[in-house]
Parts: C-alpha cells; sequence; structure tokens
C-alpha cells in the first residue's frame, strides 16, 4: 500500500491511496487543477482514482469533491445532498473496494456526519483527521496498525498566543474541535504496536502549530512513556508527503558463510527495519571452472543473471552495485534514496553480483548503477557495506545521531 498527502491543513486536504491498480482519494478540498498536476508528479492520472471518499462537509474537505462522477463518491449521511445509499457509508461497518477492505470510524467534529476509515489491503492504514478526541470504542478498532494518518492540529499554548477570539479557540479546543499535539502522541502511544511502521501528523494548524514543535511533543512524550519509535513525518499543506513503507530488497549471488559477516548484517538489518521493510535474498552461485575461458564466464554471469532477474519484480526500482559505474558520497546516497521514496517506487532492489560481476541482462535492467569505490571488494563483505549505508542513510534523512 502506498499513501500520498497531496494536501493537509486548513486551505485544502486531499489524500491519495493506492494498491494493486485501485486507488482511492479521500477529501478533495483543493482545485482540479493542484489535484491532477500533484497526481501527475507522482505518475498518476486522473483513471487511477477508483474511488473518491468525503469525511465531513467543510468546505478544506469538500470544495472540489463534485468535479467527480457520483458514481465515484461515497460518504457518511448527510454530508453530500442527494447521495443515493449505495454510496452511503455506514459507521463501524466494512465494505470492499476493489482491493481494499474499508472500515468506517464516527468521528467528533462540528461537522455533519464526521468519518475516518481504516483500510486494509495486506497492509493496514488509519486516516482520522477533524476529530475533537478519539473515543474508547475507535481506539479499539485502531490498534497495531502498519500506518496512522493521525490529526496533530496545534499546540495548545501556540493556540491560546493567536489573536484568534476567545469562542474560535474554544471551537477547536472543545470535544468536537481538533486533536492537540499532546494528545495525539498519547494516543499514538495507546495504539501502536509491533506492526506498525509509520506515523504521519496531519492537519497542523499553520497559525497554532509548526512541523517542529509537533515533533518536539511527540517525542517527549514518547520518551515519558518509554516507547521507542522513529518514523514519524509531518503532512504539508504544500508539499506531497508519501507513505506506505518503500520495501528494500538485497539480492546477492551465493551462500554467506563467515560468522562476523552474518553478525554485521543481522545487526544492521535490525536497525533498517524501524524504518523500512527490508529482505535480503541471496541465489545459488554456479561453479567456475578452474581456467574458465571467456566464453564460459559470460555464460556463468548470464546463468547468474537469470537468477537475480528472477527475483526482481516488473515495478521495482533497481540499483546495481558496479565498481565502474557512479559514485556517490552517503548523503548523495541518502538523497537518492529519498527521491525514490518521495516518486513513489514501492520497492528497491539492490543487487549485488558473483565473484565475476553482473551479466548483460543485469546491467540492461538497472535502472542505476552505484559503485561504492574504485577498490574491490569480496562481493560477500560488500553485503555488510551495503547494509551499513543504508542505515546510514536512513539516519541521514531523518537528521538523527548516527550511532556506531
Amino acid at each position: 500500500m502506498k499513501f500520498h498527502i497531496l494536501a493537509s491543513g486548513s486551505k485544502g486536504n486531499a489524500t491519495f491511496i493506492y494498491h494493486d491498480g485501485c486507488g482511492i482519494l479521500i477529501d478533495c478540498g483543493i482545485t482540479r487543477k493542484q489535484l491532477l498536476f500533484k497526481l501527475q508528479s507522482l505518475g498518476y492520472k486522473e483513471e487511477d482514482i477508483t474511488y473518491v471518499f468525503l469525511t465531513h462537509d467543510h468546505y478544506d474537505h469538500s470544495k472540489n469533491i463534485h468535479v467527480f462522477d457520483k458514481d465515484k463518491i461515497y460518504s457518511a449521511k448527510g454530508n453530500i445532498d442527494d447521495l443515493d445509499d449505495e454510496h452511503i457509508l455506514v459507521p463501524y461497518t466494512h465494505k470492499t473496494f476493489g482491493c481494499f477492505d474499508v472500515f468506517t470510524l464516527k468521528l467528533s467534529h462540528d461537522a455533519t456526519n464526521p468519518i475516518g476509515f481504516v483500510l486494509s489491503t495486506d497492509e493496514t492504514l488509519l486516516y482520522m483527521t477533524d476529530t475533537g478526541y478519539v473515543s474508547q470504542k475507535n481506539k479499539g478498532y485502531i490498534k497495531n496498525l502498519n500506518y496512522y494518518i493521525i490529526e496533530s492540529n496545534h499546540d495548545v499554548e501556540m493556540l491560546m498566543a493567536t489573536k484568534r477570539p476567545l469562542f474560535l479557540k474554544n471551537r477547536i479546543l472543545n470535544d468536537v474541535g481538533h486533536l492537540n499535539n499532546e494528545y495525539s502522541a498519547r494516543l499514538m502511544c495507546d495504539v501502536l504496536g509491533e506492526n506498525t511502521k509509520e506515523i504521519v501528523l496531519a492537519h497542523l494548524s499553520q497559525e497554532a502549530n509548526t512541523e517542529e514543535k509537533a515533533l518536539e511533543t511527540y517525542k517527549n512524550v514518547f520518551d515519558e512513556l518509554n516507547v521507542s519509535f522513529n518514523n514519524i513525518k509531518v503532512a504539508s499543506q504544500v508539499n506531497i508527503v508519501s507513505g506506505g513503507i518503500m520495501k528494500i530488497k538485497i539480492i546477492c549471488v551465493g551462500k554467506l558463510k563467515e560468522k562476523y559477516l552474518v553478525e554485521g548484517i543481522k545487526e544492521y538489518t535490525k536497525r533498517i527495519s524501524g524504518y523500512t521493510d527490508i529482505e535480503i535474498i541471496e541465489v545459488a552461485d554456479e561453479r567456475i571452472p578452474d581456467k574458465a575461458s571467456l566464453a564460459e564466464e559470460v555464460m556463468i554471469k548470464a546463468k547468474e543473471g537469470r537468477k537475480i532477474l528472477d527475483k526482481v519484480k516488473q515495478d521495482d526500482y533497481m540499483i546495481l552495485l558496479d565498481v565502474a559505474s557512479k559514485e556517490l558520497d552517503s548523503v548523495a546516497f541518502s538523497k537518492h534514496i529519498e527521491k525514490c521514496m518521495i516518486d513513489g517506487k514501492s520497492t528497491i532492489d539492490f543487487v549485488i553480483g558473483g565473484s565475476l560481476g553482473p551479466g548483460e541482462e543485469v546491467l540492461q535492467r538497472a535502472n542505476f548503477k552505484l559503485s561504492f569505490s574504485p577498490m574491490t571488494f569480496p562481493h560477500q563483505l560488500m553485503r555488510l557495506i551495503l547494509v551499513e549505508q543504508i542505515y546510514r542513510a536512513f539516519k541521514i534523512m531523518k537528521n538523527e545521531t548516527y550511532h556506531k
């Protein structure tokens, strides 16, 4: 499952969730032109929007919902005029939309009939903004999900220091208003679990909150409650924020035997798993005869290459480690991975060939060829070097201190 928060905040909201050929747009509080431009920048077309959900009838969510055919639009009763029964979403019921199972939640907000969603494929996602509190009933439905898009609207002190009228401050603070940073953080501590991969803080107030303040509050609350979780990002009113953790596969030729390498790789893959899914795939190497001829070497590389490519899916982004190719420093390497995430790549395959190097088919399939150094390293040692650099890349992305 991939999700892209196209806009989040009081000036307009829209989120696109995509899996296995089915796309769900949640809210359309931005212009059609903005929507299509942002989708196109991610490689999607308008035709990829299979269904459109409306969370509630406030203007920053519903402004352009009617640009879509009514056959695509679904919401709770009362949020859209003349919506037929087939397109009504009933709280605390399941409904199937393509490959998605959608469970609708009733929220607490000063709108006609506000709702949130738990979307399930082989992964699970919560979408919940614009609610003054979260009931115990709702908490029971949102435990230990994979992804959370959760409101973290304001810092209470910052809100009270604004020049907004008192009635508006009280509206935001009460049970039909918005979640503040601390409430949001404590809620997440209650519900996240071992399956949780990513949290995105959404619908931040531009006047009564900042990205830094929201993340600082989350860190302080998580530290207070001894909750360890690193993968938290913040949605934007302007910039696209994508999630649904990209998977990393490392495809290698030959079985790793040296204990020190096995232990080192195990340690770094454990660290990486706090940021993304990672899988190491070993394919069998071919026996190399003594004094192999050039033709024999080409045949061996071709056989190993076919085994590698059997593990690479059509839509995977493949990075081949190749000593003769482009070198990147650690910061540039981190930015390259981050760009893949922003561009919506669901899987990156890092390929380490056998002792003879990659075959021609593998070279041709690679989306990017990367050299770690002009020096020559044992291809098994490269696995350890690679996982360490992937871990370092995520630390750089998150502006976190690297602990050796």
